[in-house]
C-alpha cells in the first residue's frame, strides 16, 4: 500500500496518529511499527497482519477490533480496552498487559512467551494453542477460559483463578501451581509430569487420562475429581482430599498418600503397588480388582471399604481399622493384620491362612468357614467372636482372649492355645487334638463331644467346664483344676491326673480306668 511504501522511505519519522479516527477502517497489514496511537479511535478497524510492534496504544478505542496475526511486540497497552478483540495468532511475546481487561478476547494462536499478564482479566477469553510459555499470569482472572492445547511451560500461575477453565492437552510442564483455583477445571490428557499442585483447589476437576507423574499435590482439594485412567506414579498427595474422587483404572504405583481423605473415592482396578497408604481414610471406598501389591496401610481407615477380588500379595494392613466391614471371602492369606481392628467384621469363608494378627481385634467378628491355618493370632481379641465351622490347625492363639467365642465344629489340631482365656467358649465337638492348652482358662467353658486326645491341658483352669463325651484319652491334666466339671461320658484313658482337683467333678463310674497319676 501508498501508506506502507511512505513508510519504507521514511524509517526515521515517528508517525504521531494520538486522537485520530479511524473507525471501521481497512488496514490489513498496515505499517505501524513505533506509531504513536494514544487516544486514537480504532473501533472496528480491520488491522489483521498489521505491523504494531513498539507502537503507543494507551488508552486507544479497539472496541471489535480485528488484530489477528497483528505484530504487538512491545507495544503499550496500558489502559487499553481489550474486551471482545480477535487478537488470535498476534504476535504478543514479551508483552505488557499487567491489568488489562480482556473479556472474551479471542487469542487463540496467539504468541505470549514471557509477556506481562499479571493481574489481567481474561474471564472466557479464547487461548486455545496460545504459546504462554514464560509468561507472568500472577492473580491473573482466567475464569471459564479456553486454554486447550495452550503452551504453560514454565508459566507464572501463582494465585490465578482457572476456575472452570478448559486445558485439556495443555502443556502444563514444570509449572507452579501451588494454590491455583482450579475448581471445575477441565484438564483431561494434560501433561503435568512434576507439576507443583501443593494445596491447589482441584475440586470437581477433570484430570482423567492426565500424566502427574512425580506431581506434588500435597494438601490439595481434589473433592469429586475425575482422575479415571490418570497416571500419578510417585505422586505426592499427602493430605490430600479426595473425597468421592473417581480413580478408578488411575495409576497409583509407589504414590505418597500418607494420611490422604480417601473416604468413598472409587479406586476400582487401579494400580496401587508399592503405594504408601498409611494413616489414610479409605472408609467406604471401592477398590474391587483394585491392585495392592506391597501397599502400605498402617492405621488407615479402611471401615466399610469393598475389597472384592483385590490383589493383596505383600500388603501391610497393620493396624488398620476394619470394624464392622464386609470381608467375607476375602484372600488375606500371608498378609501382615497386626494389631488390626477387626471388631464386628464379617470375615465368613475368608482366607487367612498364615496371616499375622498378631494384637488383632476381633471382638463379635464372624468368621465362619474361615480359613486360619498357622495364622498368628497370640494376644488377639477374639471374644464372643463366631469361628464355628474355622480351620485353625497350627494356629497361634496363645495369650488370645477367646472369652465366649463360638469355636463350634472347629478344626483346631495342632493348634497353640497357652495362656488362652477360653472361659465361657462354646467349643462343641472341636477338634484340638495335639493343641497346647497349657495355662489356659476354660473356665465354664462348653467342651462337649471334643477331641482332646493328647493334648497339653498342664495347670489349666477347667472349673465348671463341659466335658461330657470329650475324648480326653492321653491328654495332660496334670495340675488342672477341674473343680465341678462335667466329665460324664468323657474317655480319659491314658490321661495324667497328677496333682489335678476333681472335687465337685461329675464323673461316670468307668472314667477313672487306665488313668495315670
Amino acid at each position: 500500500t501508498a501508506w506502507n511504501i511512505w513508510r519504507e522511505k521514511h524509517v526515521e519519522i515517528q508517525p504521531n496518529l494520538s486522537g485520530a479516527r479511524f473507525i471501521g477502517a481497512r488496514l490489513i497489514g498496515a505499517n505501524l511499527r513505533d506509531a504513536i496511537l494514544r487516544g486514537t479511535d480504532l473501533s472496528g478497524a480491520d488491522l489483521k497482519q498489521a505491523n504494531l510492534n513498539g507502537a503507543n496504544l494507551n488508552a486507544a478505542n479497539l472496541s471489535l477490533v480485528n488484530l489477528s496475526g497483528a505484530d504487538l511486540r512491545k507495544a503499550n497497552l496500558k489502559g487499553t480496552n481489550l474486551n471482545g478483540v480477535n487478537l488470535s495468532r498476534a504476535n504478543l511475546n514479551g508483552i505488557f498487559l499487567s491489568g488489562a481487561y480482556l473479556y472474551q478476547v479471542d487469542l487463540s494462536g496467539a504468541y505470549l512467551q514471557g509477556a506481562n499478564l499479571s493481574a489481567v482479566k481474561l474471564n472466557g477469553a479464547n487461548l486455545v494453542q496460545a504459546d504462554l510459555s514464560g509468561a507472568d499470569l500472577r492473580e491473573a482472572s482466567l475464569g471459564g477460559a479456553n486454554l486447550n492445547g495452550a503452551n504453560l511451560n514454565g508459566t507464572n500461575l501463582i494465585q490465578v483463578d482457572l476456575s472452570g477453565a478448559d486445558l485439556r492437552e495443555a502443556n502444563l510442564k514444570g509449572t507452579n501451581l501451588n494454590g491455583v483455583n482450579l475448581n471445575g477445571v477441565n484438564l483431561t490428557g494434560v501433561n503435568l509430569i512434576g507439576a507443583h499442585l501443593i494445596g491447589t483447589d482441584l475440586g470437581l476437576a477433570r484430570l482423567n487420562g492426565a500424566n502427574l507423574t512425580d506431581a506434588d499435590l500435597s494438601e490439595a482439594d481434589l473433592n469429586g475429581a475425575n482422575l479415571r485412567v490418570t497416571t500419578l506414579t510417585k505422586a505426592d498427595l499427602s493430605r490430600a482430599i479426595l473425597t468421592d474422587a473417581d480413580l478408578s483404572a488411575a495409576n497409583l504405583s509407589l504414590a505418597y498418600l500418607s494420611r490422604t481423605n480417601l473416604i468413598r473415592a472409587n479406586l476400582s482396578r487401579a494400580n496401587l503397588s508399592g503405594a504408601d497408604l498409611s494413616g489414610a481414610d479409605l472408609s467406604h471406598a471401592i477398590l474391587n480388582k483394585t491392585d495392592l501389591r506391597q501397599v502400605h496401610l498402617n492405621g488407615a481407615d479402611l471401615r466399610d471399604a469393598y475389597l472384592a477380588e483385590a490383589i493383596l500379595e505383600g500388603a501391610n494392613f497393620s493396624r488398620v481399622n476394619f470394624s464392622s466391614t464386609n470381608l467375607s471371602g476375602i484372600n488375606f492369606s500371608g498378609i501382615n493384620l497386626n494389631g488390626a481392628n477387626l471388631s464386628g467384621a464379617n470375615l465368613n469363608g475368608a482366607n487367612l491362612n498364615r496371616a499375622n494378627l498378631r494384637g488383632a481385634s476381633l471382638y463379635l467378628a464372624q468368621c465362619t468357614g474361615a480359613d486360619l491355618r498357622s495364622a498368628n493370632l497370640s494376644g488377639a481379641d477374639l471374644r464372643n467372636a463366631d469361628l464355628s465351622r474355622a480351620d485353625l490347625r497350627a494356629a497361634n492363639l496363645s495369650s488370645a482372649n477367646l472369652s465366649g467365642i463360638e469355636l463350634s465344629g472347629t478344626n483346631m489340631g495342632g493348634a497353640n492355645l497357652s495362656e488362652t482365656n477360653l472361659s465361657n467358649a462354646h467349643l462343641v465337638q472341636v477338634d484340638l487334638s495335639q493343641a497346647d492348652l497349657s495355662g489356659a482358662d476354660l473356665r465354664q467353658a462348653n467342651l462337649s463331644g471334643a477331641n482332646l486326645s493328647g493334648i497339653d491341658l498342664y495347670m489349666a483352669q477347667l472349673t465348671g467346664t463341659d466335658l461330657s463325651r470329650a475324648n480326653l484319652s492321653g491328654a495332660d491334666l496334670r495340675g488342672a483344676n477341674l473343680k465341678g466339671a462335667n466329665l460324664s461320658g468323657a474317655n480319659l484313658g491314658g490321661a495324667h491326673l497328677e496333682g489335678a482337683h476333681l472335687s465337685g467333678a461329675l464323673l461316670d463310674a468307668t472314667a477313672l480306668t487306665n488313668i495315670k497319676g
